[in-house]
């Protein structure tokens, strides 16, 4: 009888674990939820790759890389998020290993119809250090956001406050997928990420990015209950029905308002091309819909007055700036010593980086210097850290009885630890030390 019953219950190959977030616009992202199983495993991302899914994925070009150490993969991994081949052979690979049917929700396959890869997605990791913070407050499960990798999304929308590319430790960008991958903590240096940033580092106003971003946050809310992929035909059919109702028939006004060209809004209506993401949204925020709205031809409500600050302006528009505000934003980042580059100042304030040095020449100055210092004390601080645990490992093999190689080093201080020559330095003056005071 136990037999039967046993008999009639599958077993999957990973622990079916669930992803966080479907069904809101902070969906878990499939390459975070990928190395977040690699963790509850007690495995590295880079082993639970190579070993797991390379070989039931049967693809020649990634088993190459595997074998290789995998870097070209790990170079696009972007793509695993995404609503291209890559994305949908890890959702499906994913899925029959953890007998789950939801792990597609967590890319954007069921876009792939209507939306271009072209500016899509960021090829490097991005991450809000207070969401971080606060997950592991929370004692919730720290764990990487879809909406982190839009390329239009430079802002987290829960604490208002820009996204981190930049490891505030060894100063790198990470790839979105690597051999380390661990949510919350630096692919490369594996320190802790989360963080509370001082108001200095937040936004002034975000303007048109904030609607992109609640637009971009009303998809991914979406993409658990839409069963089929919409079919690519939507979009033109759309922007055809909208020409009617809002401009007339008119190509030409339809091209002035949108501020589009009449050669690609050509292409788009005859469904010959697809407006990639930015141009989507803009056209969104013109009609006053949703992405949703927009396939379904809901009615518009096209509100000229509120448009005026949200629709695509021309080259030729000047963009003015309160420099009031501006001035202000500056000498709070100086008052309180914020570390933060000018390019993200720029990035906040929405402005070009050399014309925020020629028109604040001081105050950038003074902010350049500001960071400069921390990231000096940071890189000290870690090198220290770094430093003693190669002397602890060398003291560890020694007492054992073991010989320091380079592969036992590494063992206990981690993969590529000694490739940094300020640590490599060290192992050899330990070991030179070492073997003069025995001879």
């Amino acid at each position: 009888m136990f037999t039967e019953l046993y008999a009639n219950f599958s077993r999957s190959s990973l622990y079916s674990l669930e992803p966080i977030g479907v069904g809101t616009p902070y969906v878990e992202s499939l390459s975070g939820y990928f190395s977040r199983l690699a963790s509850h495993h007690s495995n590295s991302t880079g082993d639970l790759l190579a070993k797991k899914l390379v070989p039931l994925l049967n693809k020649l070009y990634l088993s190459n890389q595997a074998y290789k150490g995998g870097e070209g993969l790990y170079k696009s991994s972007n793509g695993i998020n995404g609503l291209g081949t890559l994305a949908e052979d890890f959702s499906n690979i994913l899925q029959s290993l953890t007998l789950r049917d939801d792990l597609k929700s967590l890319t954007l396959l069921k876009w792939s119809n209507i939306v271009p890869t072209r500016g899509l997605l960021r090829v490097h990791r991005a991450w809000c250090p207070t969401c971080y913070l606060e997950d592991k407050e929370n004692h919730f499960e720290i764990y990487e956001r879809l909406v982190w990798n839009f390329q239009l999304v430079e802002v987290c929308s829960k604490h208002n406050q820009h996204l981190s590319f930049i490891c505030p430790y060894c100063d790198k960008t990470n790839p979105i997928l690597s051999r380390k991958s661990r949510p919350g903590y630096c692919s490369i240096c594996e320190n802790w990420l989360g963080e509370k940033l001082q108001t200095g580092n937040q936004l002034i106003e975000m303007q048109q990015k904030d609607i992109f971003i609640r637009l971009i946050n009303d998809l991914l809310s979406k993409n658990h209950v839409i069963e089929d992929k919409p079919n690519r035909s939507l979009i033109s059919e759309s922007l055809n029905f909208y020409l009617k109702e809002c401009f007339e028939d008119s190509n030409s006004l339809m091209c002035r308002d949108l501020n589009v060209p009449k050669s690609t809004l050509k292409g788009w209506c005859i469904g010959g091309s697809l407006p990639q993401i930015k141009s989507l949204l803009e056209i969104c925020i013109y009609l006053g819909v949703n992405i949703s709205e927009f396939l379904l031809r809901t009615e518009v409500r096209i509100n000229q007055e509120s448009n005026d600050d949200i629709k695509v302006k021309s080259k030729s528009e000047r963009k003015r700036y309160d420099h009031k505000k501006i001035t202000k934003y500056l000498s709070d980042i100086i008052d309180n010593e914020v570390s933060i580059s000018i390019n993200k100042v720029a990035e906040a304030i929405g402005c070009d980086r050399k014309l925020l040095y020629r028109l604040y020449q001081i105050e950038c100055k003074k902010i350049k210097e500001i960071n400069d210092r921390f990231l000096i004390n940071e890189k000290s601080k870690r090198d220290k850290k770094k430093l003693k645990e190669v002397e602890d490992a060398f003291n560890q093999l020694i007492t054992n009885n073991e010989y320091p190689s380079r592969r036992k080093m590494e063992n206990i201080v981690g993969e590529g630890v000694l490739r940094e020559k300020l640590l490599q330095e060290k192992w050899r003056a330990l070991k030179k030390n070492c073997f003069i005071n025995s001879c």
